[in-house]
């Protein structure tokens, strides 16, 4: 009886290791680039492409409201070769101080 039983767990562990690499493999793979100015180089781009990242999500800057007025706070070049449009997506962090920063003004 305890054969069988230690059989059943290392099954059942096997099974929950085979389903974890297999919808592990399905997801999409995506990066951040924080605050970066110069572009990937071939071997990042490289690495990337081994490991099937779908995405890159480009840091750019930050805009800080003073008041009711957004103005930057730092900016980051963006690279404008090796990464394909559908693969990168540019984005900009807003910092606040304000209680309501999003008003009507």
């Amino acid at each position: 009886m305890r054969d069988s039983t230690w059989i059943f767990r290392v099954c059942a562990i096997a099974a929950v290791f085979s389903a974890i690499a297999l919808s592990s493999s399905a997801q999409n793979v995506r990066y951040w680039a924080w605050q970066r100015d110069e572009p990937l180089d071939d071997r990042e781009l490289a690495e990337l492409a081994l490991e099937n990242v779908d995405t890159i999500y480009w840091h750019v800057g930050e805009l800080e409201d003073i008041g009711t007025t957004w103005l930057w706070k730092a900016r980051f070049s963006y690279p404008t070769s090796g990464l394909s449009a559908s693969a990168s997506c540019r984005w900009v962090r807003l910092v606040s101080r304000e209680r309501q920063p999003f008003s009507d003004e």
